[in-house]
């Protein structure tokens, strides 16, 4: 099981590296196409911020007038950008997750399928229309084509779904942050109010031992090794095991243990 278990780490971890280092090549490609036209000549920057927003209603080409805005002073700025904005919870902690539960290795087939030709496209296509028009998504779906508005506004919508599921998560982690620097976390022991008879906590199963070492934790408290076994009609055991005869069980087959922290996030 362990050896199992061993594998999939490995696997979760290598597919977790081809995920961000598949990006990062597609950030420096990306960062070539779309570099802008005022790092690599200054003397044409007010022609190209004129001409650069040229979507009409129609398809006919309009010459926006020359307003000053923010730009990439060079392609660096524009990767790091990219980066923190599509690598995060996903890829660093869901995607292991998602890895080890759909198959392992089987997982990377499909993902980097639907990655090729639905993720990047349209990650692609988001940053392209806003760096050749500079605008937001309402303007911009605008001028190309009025129907197209609608898309902004979606695009707008689909932004605050993701922000109050991004909330959650920062709040979620701001508060274990902080009842982390708890003396007794409430997640590590059994001596809380919800806990049941069958919790089990491997830092007070330490203690019991450290105090006893014929002792293990059980049904909440520390109890006789030897007192736990015939319980369960055996004679005698140890630290891991009860014994009876040429029959030898591990306690945790025994009977029925529910972690802490498990009990803890029900």
């Amino acid at each position: 099981m362990s050896q199992i278990q061993t594998e999939c780490e490995a696997d979760n971890t290598t597919f977790n590296r081809v995920n961000i280092y598949f990006y990062l090549l597609f950030f420096s490609f990306l960062s070539l196409s779309l570099m802008d036209p005022e790092s690599i000549s200054p003397q044409t920057s007010r022609i190209s911020r004129a001409k650069r927003v040229s979507l009409g209603v129609g398809g006919a080409l309009v010459e926006l007038p020359a307003t000053e805005r923010g730009g990439w002073s060079n392609p660096i700025e524009f990767v790091l950008s990219c980066i923190g904005y599509a690598v995060g919870i996903g890829n660093v902690w869901r995607f292991p997750y998602l890895v080890y539960r759909n198959g392992g290795g089987a997982f990377l087939v499909p993902f980097v399928l639907m990655l090729i030709t639905m993720g990047l496209p349209i990650f692609f296509l988001e940053l392209a229309i806003g760096q050749y028009s500079g605008l937001g998504p309402n303007e911009a779906f605008a001028r190309m084509a009025p129907a197209f508005q609608g898309l902004g506004y979606c695009t707008l919508v689909v932004i605050g779904f993701v922000i109050v599921y991004y909330m959650v998560i920062v709040a979620w982690t701001l508060f274990y942050i902080f009842a982390s620097f708890s003396p007794n976390l409430a997640w590590a022991h059994c001596d809380n109010y919800f806990n049941t008879d069958n919790c089990y906590s491997g830092i007070q199963n330490l203690e019991c031992q450290n105090q006893n070492n014929m002792t293990i934790f059980y049904n909440r408290t520390c109890m006789a090794i030897n007192e736990v076994c015939q319980k369960f009609d055996y004679k005698f055991g140890n630290i891991t095991h009860c014994i009876k005869d040429d029959n030898v069980i591990a306690h945790r087959h025994l009977y029925k243990r529910v972690l802490s922290s498990e009990e803890y996030f029900r």
